[in-house]
């Protein structure tokens, strides 16, 4: 990981831009997880309010056959949808200045700490914290 350099003309800042990725198809899933319900809140609902908490501006990537508007947040579209979650954060990176904490939609059990403990370990010379 030493050899990694940060991508041409990236900017570095201390402060996070915070990227939920919801753009998989599912299918061992069975239905749409993203919006599948855990207790009274739908999985993608969980990382919206942990980054919301850390004061992050939040932007969901998703396939475009998906409406997230109803969540008032950013949503980008994959570049190149249905290619895996890479893809999705080569698709943040192109739309953001900034360095990304990259969650998926499907981790109901991160916590606060365990973000601020990345957040920590993020150097401004990386583009993505993941």
């Amino acid at each position: 990981m030493d050899n990694m350099q940060p991508l041409a003309g990236r900017t570095s800042v201390s402060k996070l831009q915070g990227v939920i990725l919801a753009g998989g198809q599912s299918l061992r899933f069975g239905e749409y997880k993203a919006l599948a319900k855990i207790g009274t809140e739908t999985l993608i609902e969980k990382p919206i309010k942990l980054l919301e908490m850390l004061d992050l501006s939040v932007t969901i990537v998703a396939n475009s056959s998906r409406d997230y508007s109803s969540l008032g947040r950013n949503v980008l579209n994959d570049e190149v949808p249905l290619e895996g979650p890479l893809r999705g954060i080569y698709t943040a990176l192109c739309h953001h200045p900034s360095s990304l904490l990259v969650l998926t939609c499907d981790m109901p059990a991160l916590t606060v700490d365990l973000l601020k403990t990345l957040m920590r370990s993020h150097g401004p010379e990386w583009d993505a914290t993941i």
